[in-house]
């Protein structure tokens, strides 16, 4: 399985022909499994599964101060509960393969800590990013 740590929100069920997502979230935790219909090279129907964990990152200094985060990477850190809530949620993770991270510096905290506990590496993906919010 392979976690995907983000910096987003989280969400739902979806549904379309001969494909289905269904979302499973469990605090930080939303594990996506993907369920695909369709016939083999022998013309019998058969389904196909991926699961996906993706994984926000814990409280941050910016969610506290309540100022929405952007997509620059000296954004900011995690608090001492946001790593309290990974801890937490790094119990609720079933066994996992590999780990992709934002390069923000809240979600590689959040990776790190997976990481560490799981004894895997993380690999940073720069297309995991932060909405563009933009000028206010």
């Amino acid at each position: 399985m392979v976690l995907v740590v983000i910096p987003g929100f989280l969400g739902d069920i979806i549904s379309l022909k001969n494909f289905w997502v269904i979302l499973k979230n469990v605090g930080l935790v939303l594990i996506l499994r993907i369920i695909m219909i369709g016939k083999n090279n022998k013309g019998i129907k058969e389904a196909n599964c991926m699961n996906l964990i993706f994984m926000r990152h814990g409280e941050a200094l910016d969610n506290t101060r309540e100022i929405l985060s952007s997509q620059e990477i000296q954004c900011s850190i995690l608090t001492e509960n946001g790593r309290k809530q990974v801890i937490e949620s790094v119990k609720l993770l079933p066994k996992i393969d590999k780990i992709y991270t934002s390069p923000l510096i809240r979600t590689l905290q959040t990776a790190k800590e997976v990481a560490d506990n799981r004894n895997l590496n993380v690999e940073i993906d720069n297309r995991i990013r932060e909405i563009n919010w933009g000028k206010f």
